[in-house]
């Protein structure tokens, strides 16, 4: 993979109050060696000086980039291995040397320029297990014109004009506690979010891990499990929507009167009663803020499809509310 200048990905992937407060961590100590930026620009000019100085050190800017790109907007998939040999497998020094090599630790971070097809671009030890991220381009296409040509052999024909974008795109694989996430960026049709998910499962089998390895994680008990908090009333969650499915595939969608409300009695116990031997498909909620780990309420949304082990954080967050969210929802389940 082609490198790329790190600076570069800060402002791509990082906010300006990201860059600030690395500044003004090495301003604490630096004193005036380290300058602030009114603008962002600025502040990367300043956070390149700081770096060359010592002021800054380069893991953090790796750091920064990481919690920049690795920071919601997922879906994320959860499996769990099959027997102690597959765990082994799994193992931090095991699953590295299969894939790069006895050095594996001296060639990552490698940001670079992605590639049409999934390359590894990060790999490295967790306090628990490992994280690997792996970069490629997205095409996708606006239409800008539409217009009619007279050609002399065909006669009239619609023509239409294009722009081409193209956008990099991050996948992770993390492996914490028996436990494997596998997480796609969110994609506008559901073919390439299991493409990319393919994809992922394709790299990870090179180092002899294969997906009838792992059992996906049925989500269907923790849906339920947090169905039933919000009929008790509890704070920790608001409910956005839910779709119930019977037997006979009958569904029923149930959305909040209006915008912050919870549910109402009459559904809560509709919840209880009719519904109670129902699957639930989709499940909707907003995790409300938690003091030093989530800042303000984050939706998420459980689905019911596929390999029924689906979560979806619809927004861009931190990956430290990332990892609250996912623990809280595989200790629910």
């Amino acid at each position: 993979m082609e490198t790329i200048d790190p600076y570069s990905l800060v402002d791509e992937f990082c906010t300006h109050d990201q860059v600030k407060k690395l500044l003004h961590d090495a301003k604490a100590v630096a004193k005036n060696d380290v300058l602030i930026g009114v603008t962002k620009q600025d502040s990367l000019t300043n956070l390149e000086a700081a770096v060359s100085k010592g002021f800054v050190q380069r893991d953090e800017i790796w750091k920064l980039i990481r919690n920049g790109e690795e920071n919601g907007d997922q879906h994320i998939f959860f499996y769990r291995a099959r027997n102690a040999s597959v765990r082994q497998l799994c193992n931090v020094d095991t699953i590295a040397v299969n894939l790069f090599g006895s050095n594996w630790e001296s060639r990552f971070p490698k940001f670079g320029i992605p590639q049409d097809a999934l390359a590894w671009s990060d790999f490295r030890r967790e306090s628990v297990g490992w994280t690997g991220k792996l970069y490629r381009w997205h095409y996708s296409r606006k239409l800008l014109h539409e217009f009619k040509r007279h050609d002399d052999a065909a006669g009239e024909i619609d023509v239409f004009e294009y722009q081409i974008k193209k956008t990099r795109q991050i996948c992770i694989a993390r492996w914490q506690s028996h436990t494997l996430q596998i997480r796609v960026p969110r994609l506008s049709t559901r073919p390439l979010i299991r493409e990319y998910l393919q994809s992922v499962w394709n790299e990870l089998s090179r180092a002899g891990i294969n997906r009838n390895d792992f059992q996906p994680i049925d989500l269907e008990k923790t849906r339920w499990r947090l169905i039933e908090e919000f009929i008790d009333g509890s704070d920790a969650y608001r409910p956005h929507a839910l779709r119930l499915e019977d037997d006979d595939q009958c569904s029923v969608e149930i959305t909040p009167h209006t915008e912050g409300d919870g549910l109402s009695d009459t559904v809560r116990q509709a919840l209880r009663t009719d519904f109670a031997e129902s699957d639930c498909m989709d499940l909707q909620l907003f995790v409300q803020p938690v003091e030093e780990i989530l800042a303000k309420e984050l939706r998420v949304q459980l689905l019911g499809r596929d390999e029924n082990n689906e979560v979806v954080i619809s927004s861009k967050t931190t990956p430290e509310a990332i990892d609250y969210v996912t623990g809280t929802l595989l200790q629910i389940g």
